[in-house]
Formats: structure tokens, sequence, C-alpha cells
């Protein structure tokens, strides 16, 4: 079922509801997050590789366990930058948004084959939809921050999935809310 002439896809069944929004790909990002994976891939294999000729060296005992401490903390943040690298890359190479919501929590999920972005949010503390002007996209409160989703729709799609939605989780809401 789509939501009135909208590229906008809806799937229900007695335990969920799944909403279908298409995504806008930027061929610049996707380029630059797979050459920026593709690098640090190659370097992450050449520090283990590098790492592991250490002990072959001709160096004092203290030094290669001072190495070994350095190589150990570079490490750590190397694989803290390759997630978000990781995480961006699959943001950006996914070609659709699935929001999946039920009695409990939504879910907000950009998937690439078996693999892809997955946030789950409780309902009971999300709050109403609205539109982000600065990001032209569907929003909604969490706490203390703004989730975005549907950020490939057009103004006219994102003003009735957010009306739409408001009107079926959020009923107690009226217009000038």
């Amino acid at each position: 079922m789509h939501l009135a002439n909208t590229r906008i896809t809806f799937e229900e069944n007695e335990n969920r509801l799944k909403i279908i929004l298409p995504v806008k790909r930027s061929p610049f990002y996707v380029g630059l997050y797979t050459a920026l994976l593709l690098i640090w891939a190659a370097a992450t294999i050449w520090v283990i590789i590098q790492a592991f000729d250490i002990p072959q060296r001709d160096i004092p005992l203290t030094s290669k366990i001072t190495l070994f401490f350095i190589w150990a903390v570079w490490m750590a943040v190397w694989l803290w930058l390759g997630r978000r690298i990781w995480r961006w890359w699959q943001f950006n190479i996914a070609d659709r948004e699935i929001l999946f919501l039920n009695k409990e929590e939504l879910i907000v999920r950009r998937p690439v084959s078996i693999l892809g972005l997955t946030d789950v949010y409780d309902l009971k503390h999300v709050e109403p939809f609205v539109y982000d002007e600065k990001f032209n996209s569907l929003a909604f409160k969490y706490g203390s921050r703004f989730v975005l989703c549907g950020l490939g729709l057009t103004l006219t799609e994102t003003q009735a999935l957010i009306s739409w939605l408001n009107r079926r989780f959020f009923p107690e809401l009226d217009d000038e809310d």
C-alpha cells in the first residue's frame, strides 16, 4: 500500500507496521566513503603485519613492550575510526530506509544486503514527528536529541507522512501542536 501518490510504501500485520522510504544517494559520498573504507582496511592490514614484525627486530625488550603499548592504543583509536567510516559507508550506500513501528518500539533501519544500520527507540520516549527545515526531513525528538529519517523524501511526501504518523501514533495531538 502506498501513501497517497507518494513513493512511501506500507506493510502491516498484527505485530508491526513497516514503512519503506526511498533514499536519495549521493555518488560523491558513496565514492568518498568507499575510498576511505578501502584505505582504512589496507592500512589496518599493514599495521597488523608491522606489529608482528616487531618481535623479530633487534631492539631491547623494554622498547618492544613500549612499542606494543603504543600500538595497542593506536589500534583502539584506529578501530574506533574504522567503525565510524563503516557506519557512514553503510548510511550512504543504502538504497532505502525502513521504519518498523509496534506497540513498544520504533526501529529505523538502513539495510545494505544482510548488513546495515539499525537503531531502536523506545516508543514511550519518542515525541511526535516533525519536519526538520535544516535537513528537509522527517524528525522526532528522542530524549535530548533529534533523530532524522526520510532524507530522500520530497516536502510533500514528508508532510503527508508526518501527518499520517502523528494521527496514528499520537492521536491526542490537535492540529496546533
